[in-house]
């Protein structure tokens, strides 16, 4: 019997530098490398800065992906495996904010979205999945609206913001640098846009590179 299984690398076991080399290429190449392998008949990739999941639907679902870790050489100490009991609660976790570095931040929604509808288009999720991503956003806009759960701080950007605040005072026209991957920019740049100062972002990977 098919079900859906996952395996995940995130911030809580892994480091930035680990989840980066987790899983090389884009998403569509990834979805396309785990649907060439035998007994897999879905999947869909997560990848974000601070995670990257592979959720499959396949008979042992579980024994595919640990293979599929071993030929990606991806270490096991890094990887949570869940079968499909886990996998669902994972993603209802995952899509209220339960799991984000920022508890309750909306950043994961719109994303959880997005990388959904790439695996749609690449012909690589069926009902099953579709339907588990589907009912894990409905749950997680319920979420929201029910807890208030993202009443504030909403990224790991704003809540940068509000503790610089909280320890220099009025940021208005100083000048900030924060350090981290690339592709937070458009994060940062959305929650510290509205006060009045200059932000320049570096990434992690030439501060290293001056080292």
């Amino acid at each position: 019997m098919s079900e859906i299984a996952s395996m995940l690398v995130t911030h809580r076991t892994a480091s930035i530098d680990e989840i980066e080399r987790a899983w090389h290429g884009d998403v569509e190449t990834i979805l396309k490398w785990v649907m060439s392998q035998d007994r897999v008949e879905e999947c869909a990739v997560l990848k974000t800065c601070n995670r990257v999941e592979v959720y499959v639907v396949a008979p042992r679902g579980e024994k595919v992906l640990f293979d599929l870790a071993k030929k990606a050489r991806v270490s096991s100490r890094i990887i949570d495996f869940h079968d499909h009991d886990e996998s669902l609660l994972h993603l209802l976790r995952l899509a209220s904010g339960l799991e984000s570095m920022i508890i309750g931040e909306d950043q994961i929604l719109g994303q959880m979205k997005e990388l959904t509808q790439i695996a749609m288009k690449a012909g690589t999720t069926g009902w099953m999945l579709e339907t588990a991503f589907k009912k894990a956003i409905q749950v997680g806009k319920r979420v929201r609206k029910e807890t208030r759960i993202n009443e504030r701080s909403v990224s790991v950007g704003s809540a940068a913001v509000d503790l610089a605040e909280e320890i220099l005072g009025d940021l208005k026209g100083k000048s900030q640098s924060p350090i981290g991957p690339l592709a937070q920019r458009s994060v940062w740049r959305r929650a510290w846009g509205e006060r009045q100062f200059h932000l320049m972002i570096c990434p992690a990977a030439f501060i290293l590179q001056m080292w």
